[in-house]
């Protein structure tokens, strides 16, 4: 019986590991993305001053 509270607290632990990562690719996809279009604005802006 102990064996399989192992297998289930590992299975709990790798799911939770899982999600953590997939929202930290999500935090960061976000960031880049922010990023890049406020470059891309400023840019713009710029260029229509000058």
């Amino acid at each position: 019986m102990g064996k399989w509270i192992v297998i289930l607290l590992g299975v709990i632990f790798a799911a939770a590991v899982v999600g953590f990562l997939v929202d930290a690719i999500r935090v960061i996809a976000w960031a880049v993305v922010v990023v890049l279009a406020v470059v891309l604005a400023f840019q713009m802006l710029t260029k229509k001053k000058s």
